[in-house]
């Protein structure tokens, strides 16, 4: 049996964490993304995995999880799968840890997915009429998860 190994890899710097660090009170940021710092941090991390062999990618369903895990594997040399798994999330304990509902996530990930197999590349810009407000919310959590630009029309 091949040996394998588990990397544990914790989200960049949120909003959340940048605003607690500056006074120790939950600034309600719920589902709090990647701060600037921690889009840094992940785009200085990524070389460093590039050559590792990852055959799976299993993250949270929180928003800054989702885009450290985007931005680490998105275009990966061996493309690993991510599987958004609701048991890997933090519990609640702040603001921060309220995330979203399993089927909200789901439609999020399909549309992310289809957007990614247009060819779209990390960081593209993406310019979308959608119909209802629902529409629209689904599209802008898909371009945050698949690390597009959305652009208001």
């Amino acid at each position: 049996m091949t040996a394998k190994t588990i990397l544990c890899i914790r989200h960049g710097e949120s909003t959340f964490n940048r605003a607690w660090r500056a006074t120790p009170v939950d600034p309600l940021h719920f589902d709090a993304p990647l701060s600037e710092t921690g889009h840094e941090q992940v785009r200085q991390a990524r070389p460093t995995l590039a050559d590792v062999p990852v055959e799976i990618v299993i993250v949270s369903p929180l928003t800054r999880a989702l885009q450290t895990a985007l931005g680490l594997f998105g275009g990966h040399p061996r493309a690993p799968p991510m599987l958004v798994a609701h048991l890997a999330r933090e519990r609640v304990e702040n603001s921060c840890d309220v995330g979203r509902s399993p089927a909200l996530l789901a439609e999020v990930e399909h549309m992310a997915s289809g957007l990614l197999a247009l060819g779209l590349q990390r960081q593209a810009r993406v310019g979308v009429f959608a119909p209802t407000m629902i529409d629209y919310y689904v599209i802008q959590l898909a371009c945050a998860m698949a690390d597009l630009i959305l652009v208001n029309l």
